[in-house]
């Protein structure tokens, strides 16, 4: 009965910021507006500080829960990429890249960031571009917008050699294919396919 209450507050919260969570800055709303992952949020968590320690007692006990959850998103952030980067390195490697901007004093994601890469190999360039593409699609769909043609004779070619490189790498490594690779070939087929319903590919 508890969980189903929780649940179902969090529902009609909306959906959760990917930095604060559930957290709903009103007094500090205007200092929140910038925060983003991918955005250094350095400059924002100095000015929250002071807010935390003097003024309030709305303006100190928000500020402090905005900190607070600043703090608890980087643990999870942590703890999914680690969880991530055995899996899928090359995603893992852009997750950490945004953490690591967004927080740039916590060293941590420099250094899952470097072990992603070394795992991600030669993959993740090619991963880099599909990755860019699947995106830019999403970011269309969701305003209801079609792909331009143009753009589809630019990306359809760069889906389709993406594709020759995993059967290339199937070749070389056989039965041993790196989870890299696996993760960037499952990419790669959604994304074609994605760009085949818009109509690429046709003569």
């Amino acid at each position: 009965i508890a969980q189903s209450a929780v649940y179902g507050a969090l529902r009609k919260s909306g959906e959760p910021h990917p930095l604060f969570g559930f957290v709903k800055p009103n007094v500090h709303s205007n200092l929140c507006a910038s925060l983003e992952l991918g955005k250094d949020a350095t400059a924002t968590i100095a000015k929250l500080k002071p807010f935390a320690v003097k003024g309030t007692e709305e303006s100190k006990a928000e500020a402090q829960d905005i900190l607070d959850a600043l703090d608890q998103t980087q643990t999870y952030l942590t703890k999914q990429i680690l969880a991530t980067a055995g899996q899928n390195p090359p995603l893992a490697v852009i997750l950490a890249t945004q953490a690591a901007k967004t927080f740039p004093r916590n060293r941590n994601f420099k250094e899952i960031q470097a072990r992603a890469k070394a795992a991600a190999g030669q993959a993740l360039p090619v991963f880099l571009k599909i990755y860019d593409i699947q995106a830019k699609l999403a970011e269309l769909e969701a305003k209801g917008e079609q792909p331009k043609k143009t753009d589809l004779k630019k990306w359809y070619p760069i889906a389709c050699s993406a594709e020759k490189k995993c059967n290339s790498a199937k070749k070389s490594f056989g039965d041993r294919l790196p989870a890299a690779f696996l993760r960037l070939e499952d990419l790669v087929q959604t994304v074609k396919a994605e760009l085949e319903a818009q109509g690429a590919g046709e003569k």
